[in-house]
C-alpha cells in the first residue's frame, strides 16, 4: 500500500512575528508500507537521520497526516511540495 504523509502546517513552530521557522525539515513523504503505523515509523526514522526534526513528529496524528493512496484513478498529481518564503 502507498501512504501520503504531510506536515500539519498549524503545528509548525513560528517566530514571534508569526513566520514559519522550519528550515531543513521534511514536509512530506510518499511511502510504501503494510499499514499506517509502519508508514509513520518509516517516515520518522528517515526524518531522524538528519537529527534536526522534532522527535515523534511523523508518529503523531496532530503534527502529521497520513492517508492511504488509492492506486486506481485517472492520471493526476499526487503531491506537490512547494514553499515560498515570505519576506516582510
Amino acid at each position: 500500500m502507498l501512504y501520503l504523509l504531510e506536515t500539519n502546517w498549524e503545528a509548525i513552530p513560528r517566530s514571534k512575528y508569526g513566520q514559519i521557522e522550519w528550515y531543513e525539515y521534511s514536509y512530506g513523504f510518499v511511502i510504501r508500507a503494510k499499514n499506517e503505523k509502519e508508514a509513520r515509523t518509516i517516515a520518522e526514522e528517515e526524518a531522524q537521520k538528519r537529527g534536526n526534526e522534532p522527535a515523534r513528529w511523523w508518529l503523531n496524528p496532530d503534527t502529521a497526516t497520513c492517508i492511504e493512496l488509492d492506486p486506481t484513478g485517472e492520471a493526476d498529481i499526487i503531491m506537490e511540495d512547494f514553499h515560498q518564503e515570505d519576506y516582510p
